[in-house]
């Protein structure tokens, strides 16, 4: 999410898919959004990756898994917030290190047939208790600085208005790479080569390390227990993560780690729908995140 550079990785060509993706557009960034009534222009200077055009719906994403799963969606009739809800519990799954079901983050949603916009902030939040011992330089290091994630509530509250398929259809890819796998990338093999203390320490060591060894590019591997617990969510839905045993499980083990999150605190997280943030730029209206993002920013850039 933090990359200035978008790899299309798989695109639906000339299949006939039946979605809306001609009418609804979701990003899972915060990241500003250019909506113009003609086509860009091209892309000056060189691309990463391969530059594709589709007529149909593209998928992009960090990771190849999981834009397939997106297409997946699409193939299968769904909306463009399908495609994206599949995309990001995928991303999960396959990028560990850059986001999971422990993650927050932000959708800016905008439907070209009724011109609406929405801003959906799903980031993490503090628990009822401040903890005045906590310092800055910690906060990104300890458990005592987790906050409470908004990942799994937040994705499927997008789902949940603007989905078209199955909460158990969307999250089927990513259940699928967790239960059968998948081939580790040299991102993945170079983040754990430089993360073997922190996962040592962790229920992560068996997966990533396996015999004390850090997982290299090629490897195949599977998390058992991630895919148990994406179908709970897909059965169960979110509140099977906030308020059922899983939930319990997280809080428990923050709070042997020093954590003042409490059970109330993690049943009790909601993601908050809002208005985009908006200009004008050369007759084009720009959306970008809302406050507290830093979709202002860019507004205030441009």
């Amino acid at each position: 999410m933090h990359r200035l550079s978008v790899v299309l990785s798989r695109v639906a060509r000339r299949a006939r898919l039946r979605t809306t993706t001609g009418a609804a557009l979701a990003l899972l960034t915060a990241t500003a959004h250019l909506l113009a009534a003609q086509a860009p222009a091209p892309t000056v200077g060189p691309d990463i990756g391969k530059r594709v055009v589709a007529d149909h719906g593209v998928v992009a994403a960090g990771n190849a898994y999981a834009s397939d799963a997106g297409l997946e969606m699409l193939r299968q009739g769904g909306s463009a917030i399908d495609a994206a809800v599949a995309t990001a519990f995928a991303l999960g799954v396959t990028e560990p290190m850059m986001s999971g079901l422990g993650a927050g983050g932000g959708l800016l949603y905008y439907d070209a047939k009724t011109k609406h916009a929405e801003y959906l902030d799903f980031y993490s939040a503090s628990g009822s208790i401040v903890d005045l011992g906590l310092r800055s330089t910690t906060s990104t290091a300890t458990p005592r600085g987790v906050g409470i994630p908004g990942a799994v509530r937040g994705l499927l509250a997008a789902h949940a208005r603007y989905g078209k398929l199955p909460v158990a259809a969307v999250l089927a890819p990513a259940i699928r790479l967790a239960g059968e796998g998948y081939t580790a990338n040299a991102l993945l093999a170079r983040e754990v080569a430089m993360s073997i203390e922190k996962l040592s320490a962790t229920g992560a060591k068996a997966i990533f390390l396996p015999g004390g060894k850090p997982v290299r590019a090629g490897d195949h591997i599977v998390q058992p227990e991630l895919a148990a617990t994406l179908r709970t969510i897909a059965a169960q839905g979110a509140d099977a993560f906030y308020a059922g045993a899983i939930g319990d499980h997280i809080v428990q083990t923050l709070r042997d780690a020093g954590s003042t999150i409490t059970r109330a605190d993690f049943a009790a997280y909601q993601p908050q729908w809002t208005r985009p943030v908006c200009t004008m730029y050369h007759g084009r209206v720009v959306l970008s995140a809302a406050a507290p993002q830093s979709g202002m920013q860019v507004i205030e850039a441009l």
